[in-house]
């Protein structure tokens, strides 16, 4: 575990992505079909990651420095091995294990669900963007804000009776479309002892379409919304990122790119089922199964890709601006926030 520490460190020394927590995509294969997603459009020609890449994945990762993997997707639950790969995952020794999950799918994929989580120390999140026929839309399912909200009683119920604790979350996604429905999605989080992210809709990264129905319109909204986040004790998401949100959206923001600014400590990274590394946009900067990370960072792909982040405008959210942002801030209670938001 020392030696686990030490590599961060020495990344930080040397301006080199620890890649500290890192996306792992085992499937494309989603129960959902949002507006704002293109992953269940992205088809390689692996559709679920197979197991012996998976053990290649980790293993380069912790010779690199990460601490934390997600176990992603699309849906994680329809790869076929899930519990032998979170098994791996767990016996690794990861300082943080999450699963990404949508919650909406048939009991049986929730039974696994709820097998795992008693069964290794994992935390858990899926996406809750509103209600009724807003939810239907937003996430191209039938019935989704029922089903989940569903699963999120049952798996909340169960763990408690069995006494076993574990950090279960949220993330809502702010758009035109939900803006009025999130106090209550708020509510329904705190009710349940759950813990919420607050981010807004973008679509400059490789995961979002542009949706104009999705974009923001009445930034007045966004802020009352934003006063009633940050007085609430389950959204995690630090005040001073929500409190940019409106003037991100204006264009008038600074800059902060964790890939230049903090590049060991706040890269984010995503690993596709086929190897394909990529970040926040653009296309992918190598391949983890064919290179190692060092080579990846090496490369002249990924020197061209760090003169695309100089050039950004630059973004405002949770994946990539709160990680090298939270260590800028001179607010003790955010930067505390931040780190929990990422255990």
């Amino acid at each position: 575990m020392i030696n686990r520490l030490v590599k961060p460190f020495r990344n930080w020394i040397t301006r080199t992505p620890s890649m500290l927590l890192t996306n792992v995509l085992l499937t494309h294969r989603c129960t959902q079909n949002c507006l704002q997603c293109t992953i269940p459009q992205q088809k390689t020609e692996n559709e679920f990651m197979p197991f012996a890449d998976f053990q290649i994945v980790l293993e380069r990762l912790i010779k690199q420095g990460t601490l934390g993997i997600t176990l992603s997707g699309g849906e994680p639950m329809l790869h076929p091995e899930i519990e032998k790969f979170v098994d791996y995952a767990h016996k690794r020794g990861f300082l943080r294990l999450h699963i990404l999950t949508t919650l909406y799918y048939p009991e049986s994929f929730f039974i696994k669900l709820l097998g795992i989580l008693e069964k290794y120390p994992f935390s858990m999140s899926c996406s809750f963007d509103g209600f009724g026929e807003t939810a239907d839309h937003l996430r191209g399912g039938k019935d989704v804000a029922a089903i989940v909200e569903g699963n999120m009683r049952k798996l909340t119920s169960h763990l408690q009776s069995k006494g076993i604790k574990r950090r279960l979350g949220i993330n809502i996604v702010c758009n035109a479309l939900n803006v009025n429905q999130i106090p209550e999605i708020i509510k329904l989080v705190e009710e349940l002892g759950w813990r919420a992210n607050l981010d807004i809709y973008r679509w400059l990264s490789n995961n979002q379409n542009e949706c104009d129905e999705l974009k923001h319109k009445d930034m007045a909204a966004i802020e009352e919304l934003v006063k009633l986040a940050v007085a609430s004790k389950a959204v995690w998401t630090p005040a001073w990122l929500m409190n940019g949100y409106t003037d991100y959206l204006r264009g008038n923001f600074k800059k902060i790119c964790p890939y230049l600014s903090m590049p060991s400590l706040g890269s984010k990274f995503f690993i596709n089922p086929d190897g394909e590394v990529e970040v926040c946009s653009g296309s992918p900067v190598g391949n983890i199964l064919q290179q190692t990370p060092p080579e990846i960072f090496a490369s002249e792909v990924w020197k061209a890709k760090l003169e695309q982040f100089r050039q950004c405008k630059g973004c405002w959210n949770t994946c990539y601006t709160m990680s090298a942002g939270a260590f800028r801030y001179k607010y003790l209670k955010d930067i505390l926030k931040a780190l929990k938001m990422a255990k």
